[in-house]
């Protein structure tokens, strides 16, 4: 089984521990002050015997937030506070504080559905009535945003980040697992038949498509990222071509510099839009010595993330 993200981890863990007989609290990051490490909407769930899932802190206040379950059910918002001394010890700037929202698992919660929404890809709103602890789930529009008033809580959760990835290949294994734990939705797109019949993950099934026609289909707003992982011209270039004309967050492509400039020749020669050629990120990922296709695969997605992120500020 591959990397799950965090929230499916939580989630999977909140839901076994229920169906054990377990009290479980449900936790949402509602509001951050100062240099908090985790973004509103974080998830962490605590069995009420200790048991942890997830973070909300980074590390920071775990052990309060243990401590504050097993003395009992909290309903309302709690404000926790990190100190500097604190924050230099798990590595932040400075202190702040964060708010957490406690929620108490039962069939209302929905966790279940959740999880089989998310499995399918599906960004979801999770929308509870605090008082009540009422939840309606439905499909997430691309404007919707977290949303907490001290009665009504807004979670956006599941992939708005879609990584369309050219190569079913060991290297793009590692690269789906590492990008669906940093919570990006990823296709994989291989033509070539054997390589299909030995893709050793279950999801994604890879599609068997020309990689320019799954860049014409797939590729469909901004929030997309093309990865060109099969280091076969016939194939990569392919997707480069349609990518360019494309405004996407993020286009990539295997191989070293000189390999690359022999790619750039042969796009002039098919016309690809001169003014797009330098957006290709080119050799792919972050200069870290990686060598494996593991190592590679960490290089790509830390280039991934760091990108999603500016690419956020920008949007935002």
């Amino acid at each position: 089984m591959g990397i799950k993200s965090s929230v499916t981890d939580v989630l999977e863990h909140a839901i076994r521990w229920q169906s054990e007989g377990h009290g479980v609290e449900l936790i949402t990051v509602v509001k951050t002050f100062g240099s908090s490490p985790r973004p509103v909407g974080s998830l962490a769930a605590v069995r009420h015997d200790g048991h942890m899932v997830g973070s909300v802190s980074g590390g920071c206040i775990e052990k309060q937030l243990v401590e504050q379950i097993r003395s009992g059910h909290n309903p309302a918002p709690i404000t926790y506070n990190v100190t500097d001394a604190e924050a230099k010890r798990f590595g932040l700037m400075c202190g702040g504080s964060i708010e957490l929202l406690f929620e108490n698992v039962s069939e209302n919660s929905k966790l279940s559905e959740l999880q089989q929404r998310l499995n399918r890809n599906q960004r979801t709103t999770r929308h509870l009535h605090v008082a009540t602890g009422e939840v309606t789930l439905n499909d997430a529009a691309e404007q919707d945003q977290f949303h907490f008033d001290g009665e009504s809580l807004i979670n956006i959760l599941g992939a708005n980040y879609h990584l369309i990835i050219i190569g079913a290949n060991e290297l793009s294994r590692f690269t789906v697992e590492f990008a669906q734990a940093v919570d990006f939705e990823v296709s994989v797109i291989e033509p070539r038949e054997e390589f299909n019949a030995s893709w050793p993950i279950p999801t994604p099934t890879p599609i068997n498509q020309m990689p320019d026609d799954a860049v014409i289909e797939l590729a469909r707003h901004e929030h997309c990222g093309v990865l060109a992982l099969t280091h076969d011209p016939n194939l990569d270039d392919l997707a480069l071509l349609e990518a360019l004309t494309k405004n996407l967050f993020y286009v990539g492509a295997l191989g070293s510099t000189r390999s690359h400039e022999k790619r750039l020749a042969r796009l002039r020669h098919f016309d690809a839009p001169e003014n797009k050629l330098d957006t290709i990120h080119a050799p792919i990922g972050v200069n870290i010595g990686s060598r494996t296709a593991s190592e590679i695969a960490i290089s790509i997605v830390a280039e991934l993330v760091k990108l999603r992120a500016e690419h956020r500020l920008v949007v935002n």
